[in-house]
């Protein structure tokens, strides 16, 4: 009862060799005072501490940079959203890790900027779907949905417009200094096509 197992070295310890913490379980750290101060000493030694290995998912699967056995995982986790923590998260990896791979690795980095390059387009794609096409948005009364009503975002279009067409861009940019704010109609109506 007073006493719990290390997450780092596997022994069964008293309470009073955990250290206190508000977030661990009962009040104490997960590690043991030996283990927390060895991890301690070894993230001090380097200057940017990166961790080269990270618990996957299963028992006893590592990732690290040597094992790219959560490389195709990771880069379809990416090319989906193309969100780097969210894609490094689903397979059990440190974003740290990746980062690293995507600096030092050159067959890793033109994968990681294929994958992100599609998320991107993917994300431009779902964009431009809710500036057109919209989405249905619940509607609730006394707590309960009695319907939908849907929703657009000129917004949305405007950004992708602005970024993708300098003549909008021009445009945008003269008719926001006039009157502090803009459609995407109103810019439509205001240019020609690229």
């Amino acid at each position: 009862m007073d006493e719990r197992r290390c997450s780092k070295c596997s022994e069964i310890k008293p309470l009073d060799e955990f250290g206190n913490s508000k977030r661990g379980p009962g009040g104490k750290k997960s590690r043991c005072k030996t283990c927390e101060a060895a991890y301690r000493r070894a993230r001090r030694r380097s200057d940017k501490p990166i961790p080269s290995e990270t618990r996957g998912k299963g028992p006893g699967k590592i990732c690290n940079a040597e094992n790219d056995s959560w490389w195709a995982g990771f880069f379809k986790s990416l090319t989906e959203h193309g969100i780097v923590t969210r894609a490094a998260e689903a397979n059990g990896v440190h974003q740290r890790l990746v980062w690293r791979l995507h600096k030092e690795n050159e067959q890793f980095r033109e994968l990681f900027d294929e994958a992100r390059k599609i998320g991107l387009r993917r994300c431009i794609d779902e964009a431009i779907r809710r500036g057109s096409e919209g989405w249905d948005e619940p509607v609730f009364f006394n707590g309960e949905q009695v319907g939908t009503k849907r929703k657009f975002s000129d917004r949305l279009l405007e950004f992708i417009i602005r970024a993708n067409f300098e003549r909008y861009r021009q445009a945008m940019d003269a008719s926001i200094s006039l009157d502090g704010k803009m459609s995407v109609t109103d810019l439509l109506s205001s240019g020609g096509s690229d």
